[in-house]
């Protein structure tokens, strides 16, 4: 009987010290993951002053500037050869040609355009892509 009391208080010796070794990762996690999400604010915070800083300065400048990134498409589910690949999430839209509520860019100012898109198939399946413009 006294061994297995020895036994008990060394068991739980060892959880209750596994138990300490836990709760300080986890304290450790927390204070990561808030130290993150300062950053994560702050170089948000960063990316939109930096991008009304150049909104003001394209409204100001006779050379105007267009461009757009984005990513997340919308909807891997396209069916026909004339489905549209739309762009949900929109990172910049410098003088707004592009929507993400119809995946059309219209160009806002005439000029050459430059457009390069990256595509990866999420299933085994092949796919191409085509830009057609449409002339107004």
């Amino acid at each position: 009987m006294i061994r297995m009391e020895i036994e008990h208080e060394k068991w739980e010796k060892r959880i209750n010290e596994t138990m300490g070794k836990i709760e300080k990762q986890r304290n450790s996690i927390h204070t990561d993951l808030e130290v993150l999400r300062n950053e994560r604010e702050e170089f948000d915070k960063h990316v939109n002053e930096t991008l009304i800083d150049m909104m003001q300065q394209l409204s100001t400048s006779k050379n105007i500037k267009v461009l757009f990134r984005a990513w997340e498409v919308s909807d891997y589910t396209l069916s026909t050869a004339n489905d549209k690949i739309i762009f949900t999430d929109v990172l910049e839209n410098v003088s707004g040609g592009y929507s993400s509520a119809t995946g059309e860019f219209t160009a806002p100012v005439a000029g050459t355009y430059l457009f390069s898109v990256s595509l990866c198939a999420v299933t085994k399946k092949t796919y191409s892509t085509t830009l057609w413009p449409k002339k107004t």
